[in-house]
């Protein structure tokens, strides 16, 4: 018998239920960020629509200028989205997680000794 059956712990991954977890994972993860970044659009947006829609007392242009503002970035961040995922596939994450870490620390650099004068 194995350890962790002997002890009563399991994987994640063990059994039917980690196995259905695993495969769902990625669309709880997009359900999520999708979830924030909803929240994040109202966030902003919400009460500038509030405040202008009292104080000039039209809030149908309003409100539909901040839907269009919405959109286009929307539609904006879609081409970006395709590429990101285009690049994941053919980029190792490995060399990405270098990089950004490499980034990182010369931001750290520059921020305690200050910037390259000239």
């Amino acid at each position: 018998m194995p350890r962790e059956a002997a002890s009563g712990r399991s994987r994640p991954t063990d059994g039917p239920v980690g196995h259905r977890f695993l495969q769902i994972l990625p669309s709880l993860e997009a359900l999520l960020a999708s979830i924030v970044a909803v929240g994040e659009i109202g966030d902003k947006t919400q009460p500038l629509a509030l405040m202008l829609a009292v104080r000039l007392r039209r809030p149908v242009p309003i409100v539909f200028g901040i839907l269009v503002a919405t959109l286009g970035m929307l539609i904006a961040d879609v081409p970006v989205v395709l590429l990101g995922n285009i690049g994941a596939r053919r980029i190792p994450f490995k060399l990405v997680r270098r990089i950004a870490a490499a980034l990182f620390a010369l931001m750290g650099v520059i921020a305690l000794v200050g910037p390259l004068p000239g």
